[in-house]
């Protein structure tokens, strides 16, 4: 009876290590792949931008300057159509700016689906391992079972230069008990986040990398946040929107229901000669606009 038991608990021991790494990496997918069905989702919708471009061009002549919204036949057949308008543009940079984002969305959707296609397809090994595991008998089939998912789990990845930097760095002493705080976005990304003005600027100028991504809140206070990679390797969207949520968290917007957070490269991030602690000048920064959030923790 105690061998019998013995040989369950080992059993159970291992089964739970196996379900363990494979669901947290098929969490990780199943939140890219709700992000990017997400994105698709609107991108369907940059058709109709370009039919209200197309409307508005017809009859540009009836758009009245300064007009919030206007009302025109559909040439295309049908009732008229109710276009809201910029009052601040004029009637051609209206025009423009949908033309401009219609394309910019008709062109995103091949890579989105691409990508779509990419994840279902690492996810649904992961999902049946998972079932096989709930149902293994013995640890034979525990062994077949860690056998698959070796080859379908990432690869362990060597010791992050940004932890060598901390080791090495001269003033480790004196900062060893204020390590940056650490978030995993999709991908597998490192996120480093400052807890004050110091560690900024630590953060910033000793441990991030030139080709590292650099954010901040734009136009108020709020930690320096930096998304670790290597400078051959091009982090997805939901990684990059995923870290903005989270400089957007760290800051004095964050009660706010959309914040615009400016990133770039570490290497367009300077800081004045004399200025004070977490001050910095940007420069060929982009914006994001996003919902101040944390990742979900991995269970």
């Amino acid at each position: 009876w105690y061998a019998e038991r013995s040989v369950s608990a080992r059993l159970g021991a291992r089964r739970r290590e196996l379900l363990g790494g494979v669901k947290r990496e098929a969490k990780k997918l199943k939140r890219a792949i709700a992000n990017l069905e997400g994105d698709l989702e609107r991108a369907h919708g940059f058709p109709l931008l370009r039919k209200e471009a197309e409307i508005l061009s017809i009859h540009f002549h009836a758009i009245e300057k300064g007009a919030r919204e206007v009302t025109l036949p559909d040439p295309y057949g049908g009732d008229p159509v109710t276009i809201r308008l910029d009052p601040a543009k004029s009637a051609r940079e209206n025009i423009d700016r949908r033309f401009k984002k219609a394309a910019k969305g008709e062109r995103a959707v091949p890579a989105i689906e691409e990508r779509l296609r990419d994840f279902r397809a690492k996810l649904a090994p992961l999902t049946e391992i998972a079932e096989d595991a709930e149902n293994a008998k013995d640890e034979s089939a525990i062994d077949d079972l860690a056998a698959r998912a070796e080859r379908h789990l990432p690869k362990p990845r060597p010791e992050p230069e940004w932890r060598k930097r901390i080791r090495s760095s001269k003033d480790q002493k004196a900062t060893s008990g204020a390590r940056p705080r650490e978030y995993t976005v999709t991908g597998g990304y490192t996120v480093l986040v400052g807890r004050d003005n110091k560690e900024n600027d630590r953060l910033t100028f000793k441990i991030a990398g030139q080709r590292d991504f650099w954010f901040h809140v734009s136009q108020s206070p709020g930690s320096h946040v930096v998304l670790l990679r290597d400078p051959k390797d091009d982090p997805p969207k939901e990684a990059l929107l995923e870290a903005a949520a989270i400089a957007a968290w760290h800051s004095k917007a964050r009660n706010a229901s959309k914040v615009p957070v400016n990133y770039t490269e570490r290497r367009f991030v300077r800081k004045p000669r004399g200025a004070p602690a977490g001050m910095v000048t940007i420069q060929r920064e982009k914006t994001l606009f996003v919902e101040p959030k944390l990742p979900e923790k991995e269970e």
